[in-house]
């Protein structure tokens, strides 16, 4: 992997984490509609780059980045939930 592609793959990791703790905040019947935007802004993102999210390379890994987003969201649930941060 280039530096290039590594930098990359720690902002796409990093905006999936974020993005998973904002949506876990979510009551669950709202969560759908924010899977959606999340989805829209992936697409969006793929298209900033000159690429069609309906491709096979780049559809691909907007479904992996979904699938991980769920898969956070479901483990901060497991683990009892978003925890308010502590202010000093």
């Amino acid at each position: 992997m280039t530096p290039e592609q590594e930098k990359a793959l720690e902002a796409t990791l990093g905006t999936v984490q974020r993005v998973a703790m904002r949506i876990a905040e979510i009551p669950r019947d709202r969560r759908e509609e924010a899977f959606s935007i999340a989805r829209r802004g992936y697409e969006d993102g793929i298209r900033k780059h000159g690429f069609d999210p309906a491709a096979p390379a780049p559809g691909a890994w907007l479904a992996k980045v979904m699938q991980g987003l769920r898969l956070l969201v479901s483990e901060i649930d497991s683990s009892g939930g978003v925890q308010p941060e502590k202010r000093h």
